[in-house]
């Protein structure tokens, strides 16, 4: 969010800039081969954004990527991470720090108002944490950060 938030405020002092706020790609327009822009979803309906430059920024399961028929290159990494946001509280910590216990890792992030929590896990393992289920995920990260724990609802589902 920082780093959309840097590019947003510096984009500002170009003229041909134009950010647009919640719009969703839904597909890719093409020149033959060629892309040439996104089809978008925004609140006041479908749009077509042209562009001489299209970048993909939609995840791990990017629908962009599949229609641009690119394959993923797995770099063998050992670990998942989740990602999640937490409310952040006055009294809590104020810098980043990460908290490890039994190979996982909790790693968070203060974006002001709230935390950016990452839970480093070991390769594919996400499926066992979904099986556990949602309230033994949440007591795995009370057990790594208890000031979390009067949060700890927030987390309305795991996937």
């Amino acid at each position: 969010m920082d780093f959309l938030n840097f590019l947003a405020e510096h984009g500002k002092r170009y003229p041909a800039f134009h950010l647009l706020m919640q719009t969703e790609a839904t597909g890719l327009l093409r020149d033959g081969h060629r892309v040439t822009g996104v089809r978008a979803s925004t609140p006041q309906g479908e749009t077509e954004i042209h562009a001489d430059l299209t970048v993909g920024a939609d995840g791990r399961s990017s629908t962009l990527r599949d229609a641009a028929t690119m394959t993923v290159r797995d770099f063998g990494a050992p670990m998942d991470v989740l990602w999640m946001h937490l409310s952040r509280h006055d009294t809590d910590p104020g810098q980043a720090f990460g908290y490890v216990k039994s190979g996982t890792i909790l790693v968070l992030i203060s974006r002001n108002d709230y935390w950016q929590c990452g839970y480093v896990i070991p390769k594919d393992s996400f499926d066992a944490i979904q099986q556990r289920g949602l309230e033994a995920f949440r007591s795995s990260i009370a057990e790594r950060a208890s000031f979390l724990s009067d949060r700890l609802a927030e987390l309305k589902k795991l996937g």
